[in-house]
């Protein structure tokens, strides 16, 4: 067994600032594609169903000769609505 180590104390002549600034956030809606290692990647400000659309229509330009591709998707609410467009169209 090793030394018995306790903690040290808090330097009281540094300041410890809990807030911070944002600068904003991205948002990354990206493909990939297991066999060939190729990412097709949108990078922007928002995560909107316009936003996956977008993204979706590059992916089957780039996979016209392909007659099935797999999309798995997370639990974002983006998708669930994309889902309701896909449908309702």
């Amino acid at each position: 067994m090793g030394p018995i180590r306790t903690k040290r104390p808090v330097p009281t002549n540094h300041e410890y600032e809990y807030e911070y600034l944002r600068h904003g956030t991205q948002s990354l809606i990206a493909a990939f594609d297991i066999n060939t290692g190729n990412v097709i990647a949108k990078c922007g400000d928002t995560r909107t169903a316009e936003d996956l659309l977008t993204l979706m229509e590059e992916v089957a330009k780039v996979y016209t000769d392909d007659k099935k591709i797999h999309v798995i998707w997370d639990n974002l609410a983006v998708f669930y609505y994309f889902i309701v467009i896909l449908i309702v169209s």
